[in-house]
């Protein structure tokens, strides 16, 4: 793999649980929240990004949960838009407030 991949080829991957994409995690926490803005009109919906991130097979978080939790608070990327409710079932955080994000565009 070059590293070079595109949008849609990174959101299969990232479906997938795919282990092995060349990236590393924070790289990975990037392109999902870019693919989950690309697939929501720039909006970020962190229960969106989460299902990127989760291996379908264990539907475990294939990411440390605090990266990506400090993944939301770059300002450089991300703006706060409002809030959700977490469907977070296997973290426990079910019906917790969220805050959605929508992508900077000059990110």
């Amino acid at each position: 793999m070059t590293g070079q991949m595109d949008l849609v080829e990174e959101l299969d991957a990232i479906a997938k649980g795919h282990p092995v994409l060349g990236l590393d995690e924070y790289e990975r926490i990037e392109a999902a929240i870019r693919a989950a803005a690309a697939a929501h009109a720039g909006v970020v919906n962190p229960n969106h990004v989460r299902a990127l991130l989760t291996d379908p097979a264990t539907g475990a978080l294939t990411v440390n949960p605090r990266r990506l939790a400090a993944r939301y608070n770059d300002r450089k990327l991300l703006e706060p838009q409002g809030e959700v409710r977490s469907t977070d079932t296997r973290g426990r955080n079910r019906g917790t407030w969220l805050n959605l994000y929508r992508l900077k565009a000059a990110s």
